[in-house]
């Protein structure tokens, strides 16, 4: 029989700090994180799945930024260093991977201090920055949506992309 306990139903939305930055008032956070596999299958038996081997960690963090800084857009852009924002970096073929930090997505009803339910994505990098779309009724809303890495440091016996809980030391 479920016993419930109304004390454990959550009601909040994330604090979303990249790096050094910590973001305004986020409307929306969508944290997506699959397994990528691949079948263990044996040929007298066919297509059928015997299992299944862990090759990494796919997914996307979509993140809906409201309230954000001038510092906090230029932010998202991590090739700027002053004046106007590129678009892109400015040398061709430069590794995204280059500019990745760690995400952190904490719940905002929880003490800073408990992380037992924070997710740390250990390289992770803006990938698609939507500006608002601006037609004066409705506030402006910065739609980004982040690509995460394992970290290279520790490829080879471990692929670590993160951890929900505080990251080991």
């Amino acid at each position: 029989m479920n016993t419930y306990d109304i004390a454990n139903l959550k009601l909040g939305a994330w604090d979303v700090t990249w790096g050094s930055t910590e973001f305004g008032a986020v409307d929306d956070v969508t944290p997506t994180l699959d397994l990528i596999l691949k079948e263990k299958r044996v040929g007298s038996l066919g297509p059928i799945d015997l299992g299944h081997w862990i090759l990494g960690l796919g997914g996307m963090i979509v993140t809906n930024f409201r309230e954000i800084t001038a510092a906090q857009y230029q932010a998202l852009f991590p090739w700027w260093t002053s004046g106007s924002i590129p678009l892109q970096p400015s040398g061709l073929n430069t590794d995204l991977y280059s500019y990745a930090a760690l995400l952190k997505l904490h719940p905002n009803e929880i003490a800073e201090a408990t992380t037992t339910f924070d997710i740390n994505l250990l390289k992770a990098v803006p990938k698609k920055v939507t500006p608002p779309n601006r037609n004066g009724d409705v506030p402006d809303v910065v739609r980004v949506e982040w690509q995460f890495y394992p970290d290279r440091a520790q490829l080879g016996t471990i692929k670590a992309y993160g951890y929900i809980g505080a990251p080991p030391s």
